[in-house]
């Protein structure tokens, strides 16, 4: 478990079972036949150290790349709002003059929608043991 001073962060927890921790709720999304050094295995390359960005490449990018390895299920909309609103913007500039915000030069042609399709082909053969939606 997740402690609740960690409540701002959507957290994927490892080990055969996701979880997806909010403010008030921890939700079991399922079990998963993928263990925690293939989860590892597939998304290392793409979130090393020093590729962390605030809107292109966050936790929820995190989370959702490894719901969707783990589960074949993506992260709820309702949870990138944020991040959905701050790219719209940034296309006009906005959100550097707003926040001081400067993307992260090692992630600028990060595509979360590239990563997904890859981790398909790659989990296209691991069962899904169980979804709990």
């Amino acid at each position: 478990r997740i402690a609740p001073n960690f409540a701002s962060h959507k957290n994927t927890l490892i080990g055969g079972m996701g979880f997806i921790v909010g403010p008030e709720m921890v939700m079991d999304l399922g079990y998963s036949s993928v263990n925690s050094m293939q989860l590892l295995q597939a998304l290392r390359p793409y979130f090393g150290p020093g590729t962390y960005d605030l809107i292109r490449k966050n936790c929820n990018t995190f989370s959702d790349c490894a719901l969707w390895y783990l589960l074949g299920a993506r992260l709820e909309k309702k949870y990138a709002r944020l991040e959905s609103i701050a790219q719209a913007a940034e296309v006009f500039g906005l959100v550097q003059h707003l926040a001081c915000y400067s993307p992260n030069p090692n992630c600028v042609n990060f595509q979360k929608d590239d990563l997904i399709d890859h981790l398909s082909k790659m989990t296209a053969h691991y069962p899904i043991v169980q979804l709990a939606y």
